[in-house]
């Protein structure tokens, strides 16, 4: 079977999409990552005003 070599006519796009990527995967984990330390913090503010009404 002869081997077909594909001419990447924009040899940069594949690398620019992979970085994108990247970028959009570690946003999205800081995200989640700061939504998850905002609701400990008012979770953690809710039951000290608990505490403070017993």
């Amino acid at each position: 079977m002869e081997k077909v070599q594909k001419k990447n006519k924009l040899p940069g796009l594949n690398q620019n999409l992979n970085t994108a990527l990247t970028l959009a995967t570690i946003d999205s984990r800081a995200t989640r990552a700061r939504k998850s330390d905002m609701t400990e913090t008012v979770n953690d503010e809710n039951e000290r005003e608990i505490k403070r009404e017993e």
